[in-house]
């Protein structure tokens, strides 16, 4: 009895399923491969975990205790602040520039090593809205948590927004307080036909560029943090009453106002930064709980007036970016 042998259709046939077999398991096995290679062992991760811990507790103040906020802290970084030694190696590769620590608040820290680029897409979303049924609400006055870089983050509140569809927001509180608005460097001598010559401001005021210096490490904006506007404080939806300032007889036309009415959240001591008249600047004060003028300088001789208020920076972010 004569054997019978494959025919080149069943030859063709068998090929095309190997083919097939080894399109769909090849990558599991090469990833499974390339993955038992990255893998870091218990020692190594315990070491880093801690190095993050430690970060963590030294500068708590950039780490907000609220459920759901995550961070991002470099394997870099805790190299070069000292808590951990370069390189770490891996199955002969050194990760210090390959990963990250993820942090997670949820009724305490949780740590997970990630890809740099798996943590850099939680940063993404820059805000985090402090109740969840308001995330990406562009309404005013919705807190948000916000990573302002990737080891520091602060709560705002929604401010205005604009045509661009960026949302401006203001930090529920003050970076530093007792600021002067200007310095001598912002008064410059004015030439005056009554009055033979009086001051006025001149430059960017003091105030304005230590908000600038402040927030100098603020790498997730896309635009530098700014002191708020008289405008975006002035209005129905943040200070809603306008009351006409008495100067009695002498200045009977005047039209000086201070603002009242204040939400809450927009309550404190702290510039903002538009000036007024010559002399003066708008801040927000405790006292009374108002918008109002403030004198900072004598514009007749150009002596500084000693009036101090906090900077409370805005910032400005996509709304895209609200989450």
């Amino acid at each position: 009895m004569k054997n019978k042998g494959f025919t080149l259709i069943e030859l063709l046939g068998v090929i095309i399923i190997l083919a097939i077999l080894v399109v769909l398991v090849m990558p599991k096995i090469i990833n499974s491969l390339k993955s038992s290679n990255d893998k870091v062992d218990d020692v190594t991760l315990k070491m880093i975990y801690t190095a993050a811990e430690l970060y963590v507790s030294e500068y708590d103040n950039n780490f907000q205790t609220t459920n759901g906020n995550q961070y991002c802290i470099s394997l870099k970084n805790l190299t070069k602040e000292g808590y951990l030694k370069s390189p770490i190696n891996v199955n002969d590769t050194d990760i210090t520039n390959l990963k990250t620590v993820q942090v997670t608040y949820n009724d305490g820290f949780e740590y997970e090593l990630k890809n740099n680029k798996e943590c850099e897409a939680i940063l993404k979303t820059i805000c985090i809205a402090v109740n969840s049924s308001k995330a990406g609400s562009t309404e005013i006055g919705t807190e948000y948590t916000c990573q302002v870089s990737s080891v520091e983050s602060h709560n705002f509140y929604v401010l205005s927004t604009n045509t661009d569809g960026s949302v401006n927001l203001l930090m529920s509180e003050n970076l530093v307080d007792n600021v002067a608005f200007i310095d001598k460097s912002n008064i410059t001598t004015v030439e005056s036909y009554e009055d033979d010559y009086y001051y006025e401001y001149a430059g960017t005021p003091y105030a304005a560029s230590q908000t600038t210096i402040l927030t100098s490490s603020w790498e997730n904006l896309s635009q530098s943090a700014r002191l708020p506007e008289f405008d975006e404080l002035a209005n129905e939806e943040v200070c809603s009453v306008e009351v006409p300032k008495d100067y009695g007889e002498i200045y009977m036309y005047s039209d000086d106002y201070y603002y009242e009415g204040c939400l809450e959240w927009s309550k404190g001591n702290y510039w903002t930064s538009t000036t007024h008249y010559y002399s003066g600047a708008w801040a927000m004060n405790t006292e009374f709980n108002t918008l109002d003028s403030f004198e900072t300088f004598d514009w007749r001789n150009g002596e500084l007036i000693n009036k101090t208020f906090g900077i409370r920076p805005v910032i400005t972010v996509p709304s895209s970016k609200l989450g």
